[in-house]
């Protein structure tokens, strides 16, 4: 299953097709066999909300044509070669993933065929909270993985040095430069309130406490 790699509605415009992979190997009967299969994707950024993405690898002339296309060939499902889907999309796809389902074997590889993404996103009605930002699991929630500074606390973000959030509250702030200290290897970057244009008006260390892993940018 192709599955877009953060929730929200602008996967709503991303389109998958997956094919026999361009390279071949020869069989005993002489009839060359693809050595796995091939993942396109296809993303409009700026298409209305109501926009129907189609397959733009078959249709050649259709309009809009997709702001960013990505193309992975010679996938396979064999968990010791360089080639393992997992491996190639995990680090270089800015817009989808593939995921197992249920009761298919480990080997088996995905059926060729071209669709707009599974599940359709949607973006979440509320607005932006503390929690958010802390980004702590809930497993009674809708959207259960890891995101903002529980999501930086996991491996794939240990490289991460520098921690920058614009337009937070206060509160906000002061977590992320606690979350600086705490770990000891990452930098706080607080930005002023949006739409300040009195230089005279800052006073940062009057709302956040003073610190050696976090500085105060203006503008």
């Amino acid at each position: 299953m192709v599955r877009a790699v953060s929730p929200g509605s602008w996967a709503r415009r991303v389109w998958a097709r997956i094919d026999d992979s361009t390279a071949r190997v020869p069989e005993a009967d002489g009839n060359p066999q693809p050595v796995g299969f091939r993942l396109r994707l296809a993303y409009w950024a700026n298409a209305g909300p109501d926009f129907p993405p189609f397959d733009p690898f078959a249709e050649a002339a259709t309009l809009p044509r997709p702001t960013l296309s990505e193309d992975f060939d010679d996938l396979v499902t064999d968990a010791t070669s360089s080639a393992l889907y997992e491996k190639r999309l995990g680090d270089r796809s800015a817009l989808a993933t593939l995921e197992r389902s249920a009761g298919v074997p480990a080997d088996a590889r995905p059926a060729n065929g071209a669709q707009a993404l599974a599940g359709r996103g949607a973006d979440d009605p509320h607005p932006l909270a503390v929690a958010d930002y802390q980004g702590a699991r809930d497993p009674g929630a809708a959207r259960s993985d890891r995101q903002g500074r529980a999501a930086l606390e996991l491996d794939p973000c240990r490289n991460g040095s520098l921690v920058y959030a614009p337009g937070v509250t206060d509160e906000i702030a002061q977590a992320i430069i606690a979350h600086c200290e705490r770990l000891r290897f990452r930098f706080a970057v607080v930005d002023c309130e949006q739409g300040m244009s009195n230089a005279s008006a800052l006073a940062p260390r009057t709302r956040i406490q003073d610190t050696p892993y976090a500085a105060f940018y203006y503008p």
